[in-house]
């Protein structure tokens, strides 16, 4: 009984109480122990001892596909991607039949902070059946990388489609309106972005250079912050 609570106190990210749970247990020992812990380590962003532990884990019971994405979250907030790719691509491999839109956004996200666009195209494929609006705007960013430019449209604009107001797909659109040489739409695609707050300094950066680069002097003058 106490273990159903503690996860579903986990589940809503109550940590600290589920952590009080956790002690007074008598017994500390066990997979399902050790993953309630694992996750209150990531919690308190203990990412060693999510890794420690996770290990140990793993070592017991190599298909223990929580593990392998709690391992990879850690690796992920440290910005160790190669690693939380291989933990995240493991559990993958011994839950194929469990997917959820969580373990999919962190692969995909993983990719596309490495630049393998062709990898994140996959898994992102993958999350835009359930319409989630961001899936569709990195998937937007991945077919622009790889010049794939009729599927980049479609999937920027199902982006914005579902949501609007999210500037990710105002800073996806006026790069890819840049590199398609579409100078009105990227200027009113820049027009939404600068009324948003979006913090990509790499894009921001990319727009400024291709503005300047494609219409020199003759344009506004973007501020990157």
């Amino acid at each position: 009984m106490i273990y159903d609570l503690i996860t579903f106190f986990n589940k809503y990210h109550f940590y600290e109480i589920t952590a009080k749970l956790l002690d007074i247990i008598s017994l500390k020992s066990g997979i399902k122990y050790q993953l309630e812990e694992t996750k209150i380590s990531l919690f308190k962003k203990d990412y060693k001892k999510v890794i420690k532990i996770t290990n140990e884990i793993i070592s017991h019971d190599k298909t223990q596909a929580d593990a392998y994405i709690l391992c990879g979250d850690a690796y992920y907030y440290q910005s160790n991607l190669y690693d939380s790719e291989e933990a995240y691509v493991k559990a993958v491999r011994y839950r194929p039949t469990q997917l959820n839109h969580y373990m999919l956004y962190r692969l995909g996200m993983t990719y596309i902070k490495r630049k393998s666009w062709e990898d994140a195209a996959v898994v992102l494929k993958k999350l835009i059946k359930e319409s989630y609006g961001f899936a569709w705007s990195y998937l937007g960013l991945a077919y622009t990388r790889l010049e794939q430019y009729d599927k980049a449209e479609e999937a920027l604009n199902q982006a914005n489609l579902l949501d609007i107001d999210n500037p990710d797909n105002w800073g996806y659109l006026t790069l890819f309106c840049l590199l398609t040489d579409r100078k009105p739409q990227a200027l009113e695609c820049l027009n939404e972005l600068r009324k948003a707050t979006y913090d990509d300094t790499g894009i921001l950066a990319e727009i400024a250079n291709l503005f300047y680069k494609n219409y020199g002097n003759n344009t506004f003058i973007i501020i990157c912050r």
